[in-house]
């Protein structure tokens, strides 16, 4: 009997501790999560403000940058808007539905402004506040510059891959779906650079790609967003995919240019399957981005070998980044 009480003992202990030691963790550690899941702030850094400071990002955001403004997002292939008030400035985008979802909100004492060195407007995600006029500010912010158009947004850095691509975005009043330039595709355009995909929520990944200058070689590498057991993908997508290995070229075997489309044939890295090819059609829609395009038939054979499509890659829109 007393053993067993000595070792409920031992264990109420140790979970007392346990207890103990996560509530002492939850207390100093902030994390604040963006709407829609996309953006995530569990580190800040803590600084020390003049009463000057102070009082400025107290202020509300002014006239001339409030309103309700929207821009077509190329990358994403999606009506996006920005929603800016006294005290509150929330970037949202608009889903096939017609639903506007945020992805990230800044408001009430959380939201900190004030006017850059070049006039901008800096809006920032703070949390208020520690002893000795301290305030703790998140990496993700946003720079404002209102112009004829409208409202220039300099977006965080960490959402280039995720969200946008572009640095700078220009809101307006009223934004319709851009017309898409009919761009001739060129080995040029392909081989210049790598090509980068958006980020794909329900994977936690984004895609990669190269080809070489001579068009015979192609790299397709899938990069998870987050640390983990490596992302759960298609089949296609992992026979081509690379692993990591920068030597894990695939060998195109007849790249066909129309207009501007590029079809191509592709036998995987033989390391991972020799069982046949693969047909990706590639469509130009502008100066920096390209679309893969559908492809109808499936009955297709080269070298007899079976040719496979890559239906988790139609729709999937790339830019040209010096990234990869």
């Amino acid at each position: 009997m007393k053993k067993i009480m000595l070792m409920l003992g031992l264990v109420t202990f140790v979970v007392t501790i346990a207890l103990t030691t996560s509530a002492c963790s939850a207390s100093t550690e902030h994390s604040v999560h963006g709407v829609a899941g996309i953006v995530t702030r569990n580190s800040g850094e803590w600084k020390t403000l003049s009463k000057k400071k102070q009082k400025e990002i107290s202020k509300p955001i002014p006239k001339k940058y409030r309103g309700t403004w929207y821009t077509w997002n190329v990358f994403k292939n999606r009506k996006e808007r920005v929603q800016i008030k006294a005290r509150s400035l929330e970037y949202a985008y608009r889903t096939k539905k017609g639903k506007y979802v945020a992805l990230d909100r800044y408001q009430g004492n959380k939201l900190a402004a004030w006017t850059t060195k070049y006039g901008h407007l800096s809006v920032n995600y703070i949390l208020k506040n520690k002893s000795g006029g301290k305030y703790k500010f998140f990496e993700e912010n946003f720079t404002l510059n209102r112009t004829k158009q409208g409202v220039r947004i300099t977006i965080p850095a960490n959402w280039n891959t995720t969200i946008n691509y572009n640095k700078k975005v220009t809101f307006r009043k009223k934004m319709k779906k851009p017309v898409m330039g009919n761009f001739k595709m060129t080995k040029a355009f392909l081989y210049r650079s790598g090509h980068l995909s958006p980020y794909s929520s329900k994977y936690d990944t984004y895609y990669t790609w190269e080809f070489n200058k001579k068009m015979t070689r192609f790299w397709f590498n899938v990069q998870a967003i987050w640390n983990g057991d490596g992302p759960n993908i298609d089949d296609e997508t992992v026979n081509l995919n690379a692993g990591g290995a920068d030597d894990a070229y695939s060998e195109i075997k007849s790249a066909s240019f129309e207009g501007n489309k590029v079809t191509l044939i592709i036998l995987p890295p033989i390391s991972i399957t020799d069982d046949g090819y693969y047909k990706i059609q590639l469509k130009r829609i502008s100066r920096r981005y390209m679309v893969v395009e559908k492809i109808t038939n499936t009955n297709e054979r080269f070298n007899g070998k079976k040719v496979y499509s890559t239906p988790s890659l139609f729709g999937v829109r790339f830019v040209d980044s010096e990234l990869v």
